[in-house]
């Protein structure tokens, strides 16, 4: 009973570390950083779901932030962070009043591999946010 009883909390400890991490500082791309929502908002934001991905040379971190307070409020504080003290370009208009388009596409540059870029993908309901960021080979135009 007890070998099963200790292979269960080691099963739910590696869940727990490398499978769904549930407080992040920082989101990691392969050297490159963008700093998380917690961090900008200094708020304890705990993610209800993460995957990560790296296919045909495109890194891939998704972060879903379910029940969440101030939707509205936080992605504008976020946001504005990125791209005013993250140098991020805003690749696509938004604007958060607009009920119909809950997206934000952000981009820049890699500071570590100047042959990739950096996005970011935002989007939300009422109650949740959904952070897609990926790098991949490309440039932005100037």
């Amino acid at each position: 009973m007890l070998p099963i009883l200790f292979l269960l909390v080691f099963i739910g400890f590696l869940v727990c570390k490398y499978v769904l991490p549930t407080y992040v500082d920082d989101y990691t791309l392969k050297g490159d950083y963008v700093p998380s929502l917690s961090k900008v908002l200094k708020e304890t934001k705990w993610v209800s779901a993460y995957q990560k991905k790296n296919k045909n040379g495109i890194y891939l971190k998704k972060y879903v932030y379910k029940k969440q307070e101030n939707v509205i409020e936080n992605l504008t504080t976020y946001s504005n962070y990125l791209i005013k003290m993250e140098q991020f370009e805003v690749l696509r208009d938004y604007d958060l009043k607009d009920k119909e388009n809950t997206s934000i596409y952000l981009g820049k540059k890699s500071h570590v591999d100047s042959t990739k870029i950096i996005l970011v993908e935002i989007s939300y309901t009422e109650d949740t946010i959904v952070i897609i960021l990926s790098k991949k080979k490309g440039s932005f135009l100037q």
